[in-house]
């Protein structure tokens, strides 16, 4: 037996009312910290719809993998909104791999930020689908099926052309 099972419990709220009176039950946390290397990149020219944040952070994602050799699954990253600063969004790039394997490090290596964007551009810019939708050979994964409808291609291989200064 658990140490504290024969301790009476304290009644507590129901998720739709009333009080719940079962008192052997404990509460358990399931969670968990993941130390690993981050890069946040804040980007100029910014852009209202949610949409095209989601469609940047994965062509990234995308660009990552190929310029610098890394798995796919080595990596992931998120849109992250500041609300207390500008309201601009900021694409959080980081190691999937606990205690960080360095991918995201080299990010900051001279060059190394090009790369990745060019690669990016590259994904998004010759891409066989429409330019109003996406693929699995420029945005889609198995990762991120819970937002495909809303990936798009075009506005951000407009946008990355802009930022490179690129025809």
């Amino acid at each position: 037996p658990m140490a504290g099972a024969n301790k009476a419990k304290p009644l507590h709220d129901r998720p739709m009312g009333g009080k719940c009176e079962n008192r052997r039950l404990d509460w358990v946390d399931l969670g968990h910290r993941f130390s690993t290397d981050v890069f946040s990149m804040h980007f100029p020219f910014a852009q209202p719809d949610q949409g095209f944040w989601l469609s940047l952070v994965y062509a990234v994602l995308g660009g990552v993998s190929a310029a610098m050799d890394v798995a796919q699954a080595d990596i992931d990253g998120c849109v992250y909104i500041d609300l207390g600063g500008l309201a601009r969004p900021a694409l959080i790039i980081f190691d999937d791999v606990p205690g960080g394997a360095g991918h995201t490090k080299r990010l900051v290596e001279p060059g190394a930020l090009e790369q990745v964007l060019k690669a990016a551009l590259w994904r998004v810019n010759d891409c066989e689908c429409g330019s109003d939708t996406s693929c699995y050979a420029c945005l889609r994964s198995y990762r991120n099926q819970w937002c495909h409808d809303r990936l798009v291609r075009g506005p951000v291989a407009d946008y990355l052309k802009r930022l490179l200064g690129v025809n």
